[in-house]
């Protein structure tokens, strides 16, 4: 048995991570898609559906990597196939050309609902067929056409349009001297059948996603000029966004593969830390469509825990939700020394709370309770204390055990206050300011 180097095990193992994601990726938005009849009814989810199934066919055959590859082929780690596997992975590889015509399908789309102005209905019954049938006619017909040219060899960790053995000789540029036994002239046909469809793709890509800007910039300068808040405007943009996404995950996932293929038409030779990378990201835009797909409905469960969030405030500002730990850290000095504490703030008001010690004195304090008038006309300062304390102390005390049944006044002011603390002994009393309460 041959002994593999490390380069070799990386290029056959590592694309496997990235294609089961993408596996994963395209499995979910397949299955909302298909089991959501709101989503199965709009042109824009059939296009993310015929260019998710294609994704999730090419990176399923994408994952095995070197599997399909026929057994005892040199320099190959975990080639355990023959010849119509390697064909049967080289048909699904070439197919996933349909993934980027679907791609550019999508940025169609876009520009005739936005830029056009096509109502649904329209872009349904005339436009929707014939971008479905282009997008996997194109990827049907190279990939059949492959086979027809035993096209399909290994090709370091894949099977794909190469020519075999690798190091052989194509007649287009050798002529008679040409000594390929299959994949003859393989890497002209990669440049036809492949690269100069994927890059046409990306063309029209870019084009139509500037066009959908420009438009939608006009549209932002006219608002703002006229001050209007149209919803139609509102709903063009947040449509256009969408497929600048989509379209930025297009880029993400070929923007490598395009550079190791200029590389090698300049250079000649590639570094292999390209060429592992670029297997990694090949069989990737499942994955990126995922995280696209979910964007909105992240935004929209962000927006819901924001408002939770302030409904939460509201609530608890309602309820007065601090009295009972100002109530219990007021008690808890009370056990220290006879002491009257009156504060008031913005989300509380006075009640008064009686506790003996020992029988000997009575000390009133103070717990934060919400009030309508915390921060209103009367303050700490205006409170009056006289020899009738018990009596006000009693009725303080009824009031505060209402409010701790449940019933609590609502908050009507968001002023800041002053605190101040009074305090009382036997021979009088000496009131101390403190800070303000935020």
């Amino acid at each position: 048995m041959s002994e593999f180097n490390a380069k070799q095990k990386a290029i056959a193992i590592a694309p496997k991570f990235t294609s089961l994601a993408s596996v994963l990726g395209s499995t979910f938005i397949i299955y909302d898609i298909v089991h959501d009849r709101k989503r199965r009814s709009c042109t824009i989810h059939r296009l993310l559906l015929g260019m998710s199934v294609s994704d999730f066919l090419s990176s399923s055959w994408f994952f095995m990597t070197s599997w399909p590859i026929p057994a005892g082929t040199p320099d190959v780690y975990g080639a355990i196939g023959n010849q119509a596997t390697c064909t049967a992975q080289g048909f699904f590889s070439q197919f996933s050309l349909s993934t980027a015509v679907y791609n550019a399908s999508l940025s169609v789309f876009y520009v005739l609902q936005i830029r056009l102005g096509w109502q649904k209905d329209r872009i349904a019954r005339s436009a929707e067929p014939i971008l479905h049938a282009f997008s996997l006619g194109v990827g049907l017909g190279t990939s059949f056409a492959g086979i027809g040219l035993k096209l399909y060899n290994n090709d370091m960790w894949e099977c794909w349009i190469a020519p075999y053995p690798l190091d052989c000789k194509e007649s287009w540029r050798y002529g008679s001297e040409g000594n390929c036994v299959r994949g003859d002239n393989a890497s002209l046909y990669r440049w036809v059948l492949y690269y100069a469809i994927l890059w046409a793709a990306i063309v029209v890509v870019t084009v139509c996603m500037l066009l959908v800007y420009r438009f939608v910039l006009n549209q932002e300068k006219v608002a703002d000029r006229y001050g209007s808040h149209c919803h139609e405007r509102k709903f063009s943009k947040k449509v256009a966004v969408q497929g600048y996404w989509y379209c930025g995950a297009f880029y993400s996932t070929w923007i490598l593969p395009t550079i190791t293929r200029l590389v090698q038409v300049i250079s000649g030779n590639t570094p292999f830390w390209l060429i592992c990378l670029t297997a990694m990201f090949v069989p990737i835009q499942g994955l990126f469509n995922f995280f696209v797909y979910m964007r909105p409905r992240y935004k929209k469960h962000k927006r819901i825990r924001r408002l939770v969030r302030w409904a939460q405030r509201i609530w608890k500002c309602s309820l007065g939700s601090s009295h009972t730990e100002n109530l219990e850290s007021v008690q808890g000095q009370s056990h220290h020394t006879d002491r009257l504490g009156i504060t008031t703030s913005h989300t509380a008001c006075s009640c008064w709370n009686n506790t003996n010690h020992q029988g000997t004195s009575t000390t009133a304090s103070l717990g934060k309770i919400p009030s309508c008038h915390a921060c209103g006309t009367k303050d700490a300062s205006s409170v009056h204390i006289s020899n009738g304390l018990a009596g006000d102390l009693s009725s303080q005390k009824d009031a505060f055990h209402n409010e701790s049944n449940g019933f609590p006044p609502l908050c009507s002011s968001r002023s800041v206050c002053f605190s101040e603390n009074l305090e009382m002994n036997e021979h009088g009393m000496s009131r101390q300011s403190q800070s303000p309460d935020p």
